[in-house]
């Protein structure tokens, strides 16, 4: 199934990781910012990069942004804009707007405004310090808005050497294998070894888990332990 299309409003820090992880796995990917020097950064990372000031509202009607299924609102110290954008978004009628809140009242705006979902780092950031302390072998996880979550996980030794077929993560455990990350070693031009990572969103049934292979998988919170305590 292919991946959706999401546009990255802001491409600070935060907003730029999230782009680049994205992209990553494969997605198309709109990119906008007001600087034309970070937007020059990303013209031959990402699908279609943009140089648009939110604030102005026929160039952002122009721009076509909320045809992308879901828009990441990733502006962060300019509370004053990243409300105005994401009000701007309700309006256009956008699939499912995520936006970053900066404290517990901002938040409670921006959901008023027409935001589906709010991100709140500091909580967050919170929660996924648990979340990897209890559950090391999650490297990434994302709550969806459809109830399941998206993650990364280290591959179970019992799949070592299987095929995906054989593993079968659909039918034993519910969950749907997204991409598989593999770290081939690669020799530069100095003699040097480094491992590369490598996303695999185009693999078959007959693809071989190895060692070292992070997965991404989608399913609900109890499918997931589940495949973790019964791999």
């Amino acid at each position: 199934m292919a991946l959706k299309r999401f546009a990255v409003i802001g491409l600070g820090t935060f907003g730029a990781r999230v782009a680049e992880r994205l992209t990553e796995l494969g997605a198309e990917v709109m990119a906008i910012d007001r600087n034309p020097a970070i937007v020059a950064l990303w013209r031959e990372r990402v699908d279609q990069a943009i140089v648009l000031d939110a604030t102005d509202e026929l160039a952002f009607r122009a721009s076509g942004v909320e045809e992308a299924d879901t828009i990441v609102v990733a502006i962060g110290r300019d509370l004053e804009v990243s409300t105005l954008v994401t009000a701007q978004l309700g309006q256009l009628g956008a699939k499912h707007i995520v936006a970053r809140a900066q404290g517990a009242l901002h938040e409670r705006i921006l959901r008023l405004i027409g935001a589906h979902e709010v991100l709140n780092p500091e909580r967050d950031m919170a929660e996924a310090l648990v979340n990897r302390l209890v559950e090391p072998d999650l490297t990434a996880r994302l709550a969806l808005s459809t109830g399941q979550e998206f993650v990364e996980m280290v591959a179970p030794p019992s799949w070592f050497n299987a095929t995906v077929a054989d593993c079968d993560a659909e039918r034993r455990f519910g969950v749907r294998l997204t991409a598989i990350i593999k770290h081939p070693p690669v020799v530069g031009a100095d003699g040097t070894t480094r491992f590369e990572r490598t996303v695999l969103t185009d693999f078959g049934p007959q693809t071989i888990i190895e060692q070292g292979d992070l997965l991404a998988v989608v399913g609900t919170a109890k499918q997931i332990r589940t495949l973790q305590r019964n791999p």
